[in-house]
């Protein structure tokens, strides 16, 4: 049997070098390419009320578009329907007015 350390009494630590709502949009972004827009909205609204940072669709946008295929070239994935639910979630994220 494996013993594992009991990390309760322990703190992490560390440093993150890029935004944490860029994290919070790729989860968000994989919410939405799997089950459609609603779940991505309802996690970034959960994650909003946790966090002390501000909101910043910047990078949700960002991580959304970097999942669409480039002129020319095939999307990162076969299925159609996650392409259109992407399309979906990237319109809702478009057409938001936070920008």
């Amino acid at each position: 049997m494996e013993r594992r350390p009991d990390l309760r009494s322990r703190r992490l630590g560390g440093e993150v070098d890029w935004p944490a709502w860029l994290d919070a949009g790729h989860a968000a972004t994989n919410l939405a390419m799997e089950f459609g827009p609603e779940p991505a909205i309802a996690f970034l609204a959960d994650y909003a009320a946790l966090t002390t940072e501000p909101r910043q669709d910047f990078w949700l946008v960002m991580d959304a578009v970097g999942f669409l295929a480039r002129p020319g070239q095939e999307p990162l994935f076969g299925s159609p329907a996650r392409l259109q639910r992407l399309d979906a979630w990237v319109h809702h994220l478009l057409t938001q007015n936070r920008f």
